[in-house]
């Protein structure tokens, strides 16, 4: 069943909670990416505009991330080439199908073509490279809750899709380095996330060698397909945090079905809060 957790108040659950070993996800559950790349794509479409073509500004963007979609699919990671995505919309915009046009860039690029548009799309991935390196807004209380679960001994493995530099100048910018035990940079599957919570029973051991009982592990993340989904299938209790990609999300499925539901990750501590309580009284 569903729950939502109510604004917990932190202070007065501190030295009351249990530890556990949390995967997080980074992307637009600690740090608001889709604002990064927001404004990247939309200088993709002010600057495909320029090449005299036919681009409405609202229409161009739903069209724009129509097109990230397929090709995130395609090349199984949220961030490929989007020079690829630019020559793409180039094809689409002057006069090809979608599918036609994504399929003639994708072609391009993997064989080296020299197509229409290919300098132009180059110089769209090149500046699109340039735009992802601004650094995300980490969401409200992010850093006080971190810093609030290391106090409580819990063991926090980042688990990201995203490149690994970046993902890791973020962490540094932002001086939530010290409260992240491990960055796992890998693609999301049951594999990885069972390979996250291996890691944080490793952080676990290392620092209480003499105590026999394992943290229970909970998964926290924004996308029911790549988070939710992976942290049921390895048992692991679930926190769903809806973000500004996909927005709020309807299970497709019962592997998709979060156990606890937050807004803020304030709240998480609340969850956890009422995990303590829930096991104390089994």
């Amino acid at each position: 069943m569903l729950m939502r957790s109510r604004q917990p108040n932190v202070q007065h659950m501190k030295d009351r909670l249990t530890p556990f070993i949390l995967v997080v996800d980074g992307d637009n559950t600690l740090w608001d990416t889709n604002a990064v790349f927001e404004y990247a794509q939309l200088n993709m479409l002010s600057n495909l505009k320029k090449e005299n073509l036919n681009i409405d500004p609202v229409s161009g963007f739903s069209i724009l991330r129509e097109f990230d979609d397929v090709l995130v699919k395609h090349y199984n990671r949220r961030e490929y080439d989007f020079s690829v995505l630019a020559l793409s919309l180039y094809l689409f915009f002057r006069g090809l199908e979608r599918d036609e046009a994504i399929r003639r860039a994708r072609e391009a690029f993997d064989n080296r073509l020299d197509v229409e548009g290919m300098n132009v799309a180059k110089e769209c991935g090149n500046k699109f490279k340039k735009d992802m390196r601004n650094f995300p807004p980490l969401f409200d209380d992010v850093k006080e809750t971190l810093e609030d679960l290391r106090r409580q001994g819990c063991v926090v493995i980042l688990s990201s899709e995203g490149d690994k530099e970046r993902v890791r100048r973020i962490v540094k910018y932002h001086s939530i380095d010290r409260c992240v035990d491990f960055i796992l940079n890998e693609e999301k599957s049951v594999e990885q996330f069972e390979e996250a919570r291996k890691l944080g029973i490793r952080v676990w051991r290392r620092s209480h060698p003499r105590v026999d009982i394992i943290p229970e592990t909970i998964v926290i993340g924004d996308l029911l397909d790549r988070d939710i989904k992976f942290g049921n299938l390895i048992g692991a209790t679930t926190i769903y945090k809806p973000g500004g990609y996909k927005g709020h999300q309807r299970p497709r499925n019962k592997d998709e079905i979060p156990a606890y539901e937050i807004r803020e990750m304030n709240e998480v501590a609340n969850v956890l809060l009422r995990l303590k309580r829930k096991h104390s009284s089994a």
